[in-house]
């Protein structure tokens, strides 16, 4: 079965191999530009359209896990932001540094 899909996988890219070099010796003979631009972006768009979808079929475990794992995150920020100012999650109270008025702070060099 290995050898199988080894020879299969072989032959996809030599064949890819080859039709990107016929591709670039056309553009490079000028030979109808325009439309090798053309087929030239819809293969790179076709490649960026399959790679989309199997990464989103094949890695939706892997969203999940990551999309759970932000969603965690920003809801462990917002509770954060939730607690009274000067205490902190545990109920205990935060130690803030002393708050400097406007027109007493440093200036010049440090």
């Amino acid at each position: 079965m290995t050898t199988a899909v080894f020879q299969s996988t072989q032959a996809i890219f030599r064949i890819t191999l080859i039709g990107f070099a016929a591709l670039i010796a056309l553009e490079q003979l000028q030979i109808a530009p325009s439309l090798l631009n053309i087929l030239f972006t819809a293969i790179v768009g076709a490649a960026a359209i399959a790679f989309g979808l199997a990464f989103g079929l094949g890695g939706q475990d892997a969203a999940r896990r990551w999309l759970n794992r932000g969603e965690n995150t920003v809801s462990g920020a917002a509770s954060q932001i939730q607690s009274p100012q000067g205490m902190c999650n545990d109920g205990s109270a935060a130690q803030t540094a002393p708050q400097v008025p406007s027109n007493q702070t440093r200036t010049g060099r440090y």
